[in-house]
């Protein structure tokens, strides 16, 4: 009697590309703040099975990787879609490119925002010298009703509150507080500088 060879045709899916349509669907999903890996997973789960499934003639099984792909392979397409509809790869154009968005469709928001970088050319400290040195990134975000909170509780008493090596740069955070039971923040300060 000869052996009998069995082979098994399910693990061909392995090293498949994934398919196009479940990338521009992670892309339209990424775009409505889709960020979870899991939840993005179940998404294209609902896809697969309402809309390819519902066109081709063949069914894929859930072991086929180019529908059903990983979730390190979920993650990387979700980055790639993240980068791709990034105004700019540097953090800080991204930020003056939000602050512009925010202006317009806040205009009653106070947004200022002065990006890390060479000092401006006739540039002078506080005593009056002139710096060539380097202007440190600030960031102030201040809305309506956090200035409405400033005005009523910050007059008597302003109290800053602040963090330090928090996130992965090094960012100052300031919470400027005033004397109220809610304590929450007036303001919002991120500085490169102490």
């Amino acid at each position: 009697m000869s052996p009998h060879i069995l082979i098994s045709t399910q693990g061909s899916g392995l090293s498949q590309p994934v398919d196009e349509r479940i990338i521009r669907k992670i892309d339209q999903l990424v775009n409505v703040r889709v960020k979870d890996t899991l939840e993005m997973r179940r998404h294209l789960d609902v896809f697969v099975k309402n809309e390819i499934m519902s066109e081709d003639e063949i069914q894929p099984l859930p072991s086929n990787r180019r529908f059903y792909p990983k979730l390190s392979d979920i993650r990387s397409h979700m980055y790639r879609a993240t980068m791709k509809h990034r105004f700019s790869k540097v953090d800080q154009e991204n930020v003056a490119e939000k602050v512009l968005h925010w202006k317009a469709s806040s205009p009653e928001d106070f947004f200022y925002f002065r990006p890390y970088g060479e000092a401006p050319a006739g540039h002078t400290d506080v005593e009056g010298d002139n710096k060539e040195d380097i202007q440190t990134l600030l960031f102030i975000p201040q809305t309506a009703w956090q200035r409405r909170l400033l005005q009523r509780y910050g007059n008597d008493i302003c109290l800053l509150d602040a963090t330090y090596k928090t996130t992965r740069y090094s960012l100052t955070f300031v919470f400027p507080c005033g004397a109220h039971k809610c304590r929450l923040p007036g303001s919002w300060i991120i500085c490169s500088a102490k």
